[in-house]
């Protein structure tokens, strides 16, 4: 423990009052566990050997230096939390033998590096964050032996490569945020038999090729972001029978085809908001979409979609925001619909619903 307070500035953290414990006193006399250590938590028949602690959580306590790898040494820790600092460094391979781990948490430091091949070794790992830092590399294969992990969360980091074909053993997985790294690859298949999976975030990669259509099959899905990617070809029709779907996020991709079977007001009774700008949907306007009691924001702009405005959306009493730049403004279409001259705001087809003439400035 000496190492790692020394590793990471311990004259520097920002201690709690008091009440949250005593601060921490390499003595000769000194134990952690008996003497409340803050940050610290411990095994009921603690004693003063430190191989009793079972939690470190020191979130925003101005931690900054690096990790050393001695905390193996710890070999009944269960849960690791040091989020909220400034840690720097590579994240060491050392934390993948303490087999007792089943919550890593990383976030908001400045760790840089690959992830740890050997965190793979973690079999008891439920929750594995490390977003918001500078991690590089691929994802390591070796995390698709953590059969009880439920939360993998990368979000905002440099990582690079496909999701390997590992993962498909992650059946209890329940969140996954991949958002914004570099990841390449098309989006497996396999991420459709994950059956807890909640909340999926693929937006602002690499990804290419199409959005498969087992992600239809995900009964429990609250969130889909694949947004700013290279995605092509059509949306599965399956999304439609998603019931607890609330937020769908495709924009900034090279979607296509008609959009008027991926909305279903009988089955999707929890759906707020839906973002498809820069596309090349065709096709009209989704009536069924604006019959959605739960709906507050939509954004087709930039799209190929033709056609009046549905008379459904003075149903829509939830929407809040409704974004169409007049139809048809895709620079995809430019030369299809409006050879020789791309406007913003091409004139729109049919009658404007009334309602939209009552709606408050």
């Amino acid at each position: 423990m000496q190492d790692f307070y020394e590793s990471t500035n311990g004259e520097s953290w920002a201690w709690r009052d008091g009440s949250y414990g005593a601060h921490w006193e390499f003595s000769s006399s000194a134990n952690p566990c008996v003497d409340h250590w803050q940050g610290l938590r411990c095994a009921n028949n603690a004693s003063a050997e430190y191989n009793h602690i079972i939690g470190i959580n020191l979130t925003s306590f101005n931690l900054v230096g690096t990790l050393s790898d001695t905390i193996e040494s710890l070999t009944k820790l269960e849960s690791l939390a040091l989020s909220n600092n400034s840690i720097g460094g590579t994240i060491p391979s050392s934390l993948g033998n303490i087999e007792p781990l089943q919550t890593i948490i990383l976030l908001r430091n400045r760790l840089h590096g690959s992830i740890p091949k050997s965190l793979g070794n973690l079999l008891n790992l439920d929750m594995l964050d490390l977003k918001n830092n500078s991690l590089a590399g691929p994802l390591p294969p070796s995390l698709g032996n953590l059969h009880r992990l439920t939360i993998l969360d990368v979000y905002i980091n440099a990582l690079t490569g496909p999701i390997p074909d590992s993962y498909s053993n992650l059946t209890s997985l329940q969140y996954v945020d991949l958002y914004n790294n570099s990841l390449t690859g098309t989006i497996p298949s396999f991420l459709g038999g994950i059956s807890n999976l909640t909340y999926l975030y693929l937006g602002e990669n690499a990804f290419t090729g199409t959005i498969p259509d087992s992600i239809g099959d995900l009964k429990k899905l609250i969130s889909f972001y694949a947004n700013s990617n290279h995605l092509v070809g059509t949306v599965p029709s399956g999304l439609a029978l998603l019931s607890e779907l609330q937020y769908l996020f495709l924009y900034q991709n090279n979607l296509r085809g008609a959009v008027t079977a991926l909305f279903n007001p009988a089955v999707q009774t929890a759906l707020s908001v839906v973002l498809l700008y820069e596309n090349q949907f065709t096709g009209s306007l989704p009536a069924g979409l604006f019959q959605i009691k739960t709906l507050t924001l939509v954004d087709f702009s930039n799209n190929c979609l033709r056609g009046s405005l549905p008379t459904t959306l003075c149903e829509s009493t939830a929407l809040q925001t409704l974004s169409l730049d007049g139809m048809c403004s895709a620079k995809a279409c430019q030369t299809a619909l409006l050879p020789g001259t791309y406007k913003l705001t091409q004139t729109l087809e049919g009658n404007i619903p009334a309602c939209l003439f009552e709606l408050p400035r």
